[in-house]
Parts: C-alpha cells; sequence; structure tokens
C-alpha cells in the first residue's frame, strides 16, 4: 500500500488567460490511486515562499476536507456492503483514510512510538479478555524489560511474554492466510504453555467459556477451515468490503474453534492482520470491554451478522478514532511548516 503526501505549487496555463494561474495542491497517494484537492491562489507573479507559507496556513484546512470526503466518497462506492449502513460505513473510510495519512506523515521515531504503544495495550487487552490478570503496566514491564510481575502464575507471565515472538513472526508475515500461518500463530501464542502448540484439536466435547459458540467437530475442521479461507479471499476479490469480510471471517473461526485452547488470540491476531492488509487500523479489545465484544461475536449466532459487522465498527471508531485523527493532524502540522516544493512544468495539457 504505497502511499505519498506532499504539498506542492502547481503552475496551470488557463483557457481564456494570458498568464498561468498558481495553485496550492495537496495530493495523496493511497492503494496505488491518486487524490488531488487543489485551491487558485492568483494569476501573474508566482508567489515567493514566505506567502506560499502564509497560503498553506490558511487553506491547509479546506483542501484536506475536500481531499478526504473524496477518498471517502470513492472507497464507500467501490465496495458492494452488505452488512454495514452507509453511514458507519462511511466513517469506516475516514478512519481507514485518516490512519493511511498518519502512518505517512509521521517521523519514523514517531510512528515506532505509536506502534509500540498501541502494541502494550493490544497485549494487555488480548490477554485480559481470556483472563488474564497482569495489569498494563505489569505487560508494559514484561515486554519493555522482562521484569516478572510477582505473584503471578507462569502460564500468566508466558501468556504475554510470548507475544514478543508473535509481534516479530505477524510484522514480517506478507503472504495470505493458511494453515501454516495459522498454525505457526497459534505455536507462538501458546508456547510453554499447551503441550502441543499449533496442533488443531482430535477431541470435541468441551465449551468455549463465556460464550456459546457451535463448535465444527473435530473430524471437520481443515476443510470448514480451508473453506473459510478460500471463501474469504473470493469474497474479497468479487469486491465486498474487506472489514465486514474480516469479521466475519473472525466469527466463523471462533465458531470453528480448531485448537483446545488459545482461539480467542489467534482468532484476534488473524482479525488483525487481515485488517492492516486492508489498510484498516488494528482492532484493540480491552478487558473492561470483554462483554462488548462477545455480545457481538454472539448476534452472529443469531444471524444477526448486520448487527455484528456494526457492532465491531462501532467499537472500532469508538477506540481508534479520536488517537488516529489526533496523530494525523499533528503530523500534517508538522508537514505544513516544511519547505513546500514548487512543481515546475506541470502546465495542463488542453488539446
Amino acid at each position: 500500500m504505497g502511499q505519498e503526501t506532499r504539498y506542492r505549487i502547481e503552475s496551470r496555463k488557463r483557457a481564456g488567460y494570458e498568464n498561468p494561474g498558481h495553485y496550492l495542491v495537496r495530493e495523496c497517494r493511497i492503494d496505488g490511486k491518486r487524490y488531488t484537492a487543489a485551491k487558485f491562489l492568483r494569476s501573474g507573479l508566482r508567489p515567493d515562499e514566505f506567502e506560499l507559507r502564509e497560503y498553506i496556513q490558511k487553506y491547509a484546512a479546506e483542501l484536506e476536507s475536500r481531499l478526504e470526503e473524496r477518498f471517502v466518497a470513492q472507497r464507500t462506492a467501490l465496495f458492494s456492503w452488505k452488512y454495514l449502513p452507509p453511514e458507519l460505513a462511511a466513517e469506516l473510510e475516514r478512519l481507514r483514510y485518516q490512519n493511511q495519512v498518519m502512518h505517512e506523515v509521521l517521523s519514523v521515531d514517531e510512528a515506532a512510538w505509536y506502534e509500540r504503544e498501541f502494541e502494550y495495550h493490544y497485549v494487555h487487552g488480548t490477554t485480559a479478555v481470556e483472563g488474564n490478570t497482569l495489569s498494563l503496566s505489569d505487560t508494559v514491564s514484561l515486554l519493555e524489560h522482562d521484569v516478572i510481575p510477582k505473584n503471578k502464575s507462569l502460564r500468566e507471565i508466558y501468556e504475554v511474554r510470548n507475544f514478543t515472538a508473535v509481534a516479530a513472526y505477524r510484522n514480517s508475515h506478507r503472504g495470505k492466510v493458511d494453515f501454516t500461518f495459522i498454525k505457526r500463530l497459534h505455536k507462538l501464542i501458546t508456547a510453554n504453555i499447551l503441550s502441543e502448540p499449533g496442533k488443531f484439536r482430535v477431541s470435541d466435547g468441551f465449551a468455549i467459556s463465556g460464550c456459546d459458540f457451535q463448535l465444527t467437530p473435530a473430524v471437520l475442521i481443515e476443510d470448514e477451515l480451508s473453506a473459510l479461507i478460500s471463501q474469504y479471499y473470493a469474497q474479497i476479490e468479487s469486491g465486498a468490503n474487506p472489514f465486514e469480510c474480516a469479521v466475519l471471517f473472525h466469527y466463523y473461526f471462533e465458531s470453528i474453534h480448531p485448537f483446545v485452547d488459545g482461539n480467542g488470540r489467534v482468532g484476534r491476531e488473524l482479525l488483525n492482520y487481515l485488517l492492516t492488509r486492508s489498510g484498516y487500523p488494528r482492532f484493540l479489545v480491552l478487558g473492561e470491554k470483554r462483554g462488548e465484544y462477545l455480545s457481538a461475536l454472539r448476534m452472529g449466532n443469531q444471524d444477526d451478522f448486520s448487527g455484528m459487522v456494526s457492532a465491531f465498527c462501532r467499537m472500532m471508531l469508538e477506540q481508534r478514532a479520536e488517537t488516529v485523527r489526533a496523530n494525523m493532524e499533528e503530523g500534517l502540522r508538522v508537514l505544513r511548516e516544511e519547505k513546500p516544493r514548487y512543481v515546475r512544468g506541470s502546465v495542463r495539457k488542453f488539446f
């Protein structure tokens, strides 16, 4: 997902005018597509650097808003939406745009800090949902400094510590989801916890704590999981929205329940992998939101997939929208203060 974000001055020949017009142009390239918004400044003398900085400060907000609205309109029209109502679909694509711009305009150090802080909250949340009692500060100390918290079981410590290896593997993977990827994630997540990490279950006769999924019989796990993966990518190819498909994949993965333990943590890793591959932010499940998260999944058991996907979308917006926008705006503020780039020879061809 290549992306380039910038401001520049363009001088364009205008039909019926002798002198070229000078425009402030904001351009963003996302997923190989070019989005631009331009503001006419004046004709005649080209603005000098001091004037240009004033123009950027004056019109940047207008250009950003126009560019964002153009992106949202094109993205919402691009997909076949099956579950999200139009207003939620638009807000979701707005978040996607802001997330992509944020990662472009943040410095390398800022982006690394942001991802590191998110990872700490994510690991704390995804383990707390399963009953892990390490606090957020315990989680940070363990992952960042390998400080072992007091009065915690080895299982709880490994549940958190294992995510160092999980993150390294997840972040290096570039392929599609397949059995190898799923089993490797499970092996890393449950290392030093289960006797046979990375292996599908071979027995039935147990239930998921806190939820009422109808589990797939062990003998059908590979067939159903293979079908789920194939159908996910077929839906993406047909133009279905990737967020909707990722949430449905997560629900069906949990209902297949391919492992004896660790399905929730693996399932959330897969959900986030599919989301980030499509340009969306990662989904965060906080321990105090466990009930809301499980309630959303239960909607799938009643075939209320619109309600389920909408609930996941609202949770995503509640978690990420404010932070992503704040980081994007800060990055754009820095970008506006940098020396603008003049583009020569960018006169439009009329005939």
